[in-house]
């Protein structure tokens, strides 16, 4: 009995294997890179989401504020307040006083 080496009894992959890892290699690798790719525009899609959230949040709050203000102008209560501030109206009986 001789010396049995240790790849004695093994035989090459046949050609078809070879064929079928490389094929699935070289399908891989653009897979892999596409794969990448749709994460990072997943992240850009994320953060415009967020920057998109916060300026819906400002615009609704901008938008509540100006609906009271626009309440409050059409209120008797401002009519009032305006006529006398910024009109120098007083409504019968009232005395006016004027600083000089």
């Amino acid at each position: 009995m001789g010396v049995r080496l240790a790849h004695a009894g093994r035989r090459k992959p046949s050609l078809i294997v070879q064929v079928i890892a490389l094929a699935a290699l070289l399908l891989a690798v653009p897979l892999t890179v596409e794969y990448l790719r749709q994460g990072e525009i997943r992240r850009q899609w994320e953060t415009s989401r967020a920057q998109l959230q916060e300026s819906l949040s400002t615009a609704e709050a901008l938008n509540r504020e100006l609906a009271t203000r626009k309440a409050y102008v059409q209120s008797d209560a401002y009519v009032e307040e305006a006529a006398r501030s910024e009109l120098k109206m007083a409504r019968p009986g009232d005395v006016v006083v004027v600083v000089v």
